[in-house]
C-alpha cells in the first residue's frame, strides 16, 4: 500500500532566510542549484564559501549537513560536528546540527537530548522554531504524539509561516488516521510553500484515504509535475484507468 513520504531533516523542506548578508544568500542560492542537480561537490564549495563569510550561518550549516547526507558522507559530517562541539561546548548551533543527523539515523532520543542542549545554551530566538520543530519530529518518531504536538505549536508561535511545521503536524495526524486534520495541516503547508512535491504527495494520500479521488488525483498530478516519481506512478495506477 502507498505510504506517506517522510522528511526527517526539516531543512529538506526549506526555510526563509533571516536577513543574511547578500553574499551568503548568493552562495547558498548557487548551492541549492547544484544540489538540485545532484552535483554535491560543487554545492559544498558554495556552502563553504558562505561559511567563510559567516561561520555560524545556520542556513549554511543546515545545507552542509543535508548535502553531506545526500552524498552519503554521514561519518564525515558526524566527525566534523563532534569536533566542533568538543571545541565549542556552549555553541547551541552545533548541538542542533548533531540532532539533525540523529533524526536522520532514527535515533530520536539522542536528537532530543541535543535539542534540549541547544535550548539550554540559548539558541538565538530567531532559530528556536527550528529547534522546536525538530524536537517535535524526534518525539513523533518516539511515538510521543502529545509532546510532539506541543513542540509543533511552540514552533508556530515563533514562526507561524513555517511550512515544514504544518507538514510535520500533518504527518502526525495521518499516522493517527485523523485524515481530516492531516488535510488541514498539509493544506496550510502548501499555503506557505507551494513548490514542494512531497507535501503535495502526502496531501494526495490523505485525500485518497477519505476516498476523495478527484482531489487525490489532482494533487498526485501536481506532485508528479514537480518531479515526484512515486506520485507519477500512483497517478497512473489510480487516476488514468
Amino acid at each position: 500500500m502507498y505510504r506517506l513520504v517522510v522528511l526527517y531533516i526539516a531543512v529538506a523542506c526549506g526555510f526563509v532566510l533571516y536577513g543574511q548578508d547578500d553574499a551568503v544568500r548568493a552562495q547558498l542560492a548557487q548551492a541549492d542549484r547544484f544540489t538540485s542537480e545532484s552535483n554535491y561537490s560543487e554545492a559544498l564549495k558554495h556552502i563553504e564559501a558562505a561559511l567563510e563569510i559567516n561561520s555560524l550561518s545556520l542556513e549554511a550549516l543546515e545545507k552542509k549537513v543535508n548535502v553531506m547526507l545526500l552524498s552519503e558522507r554521514v561519518k564525515d559530517i558526524s566527525d566534523e560536528i563532534e569536533q566542533l562541539i568538543k571545541v565549542n561546548v556552549q555553541q547551541p548551533e552545533y548541538y542542533y546540527l548533531r540532532a539533525l543527523i540523529h533524526i536522520n539515523r532514527q535515533k530520536p532520543q539522542k536528537a532530543i537530548d541535543d535539542l534540549n542542549n541547544a535550548v539550554y545554551y540559548q539558541m538565538p530566538e530567531k532559530y528556536l522554531d527550528k529547534v522546536y520543530l525538530n524536537r517535535g519530529m524526534a518525539l513523533y518518531l518516539k511515538g510521543d504524539f502529545i509532546k510532539a504536538e506541543n513542540d509543533f505549536q511552540a514552533a508556530l508561535e515563533i514562526n507561524p509561516r513555517n511550512s515544514t511545521v504544518y507538514h510535520s503536524w500533518g504527518m502526525l495526524k495521518y499516522e493517527e488516521r485523523n485524515y481530516d486534520d492531516a488535510l488541514k495541516y498539509f493544506l496550510k503547508a502548501i499555503q506557505y510553500d507551494d513548490n514542494n512535491p512531497i507535501t503535495f504527495y502526502n496531501l494526495a494520500m490523505s485525500y485518497l484515504r477519505i476516498d476523495d479521488m478527484a482531489n487525490a488525483c489532482y494533487y498526485f498530478n501536481k506532485s508528479c509535475s514537480l518531479g515526484n516519481r512515486n506520485a507519477c506512478k500512483v497517478y497512473y495506477l489510480q487516476c488514468t484507468q
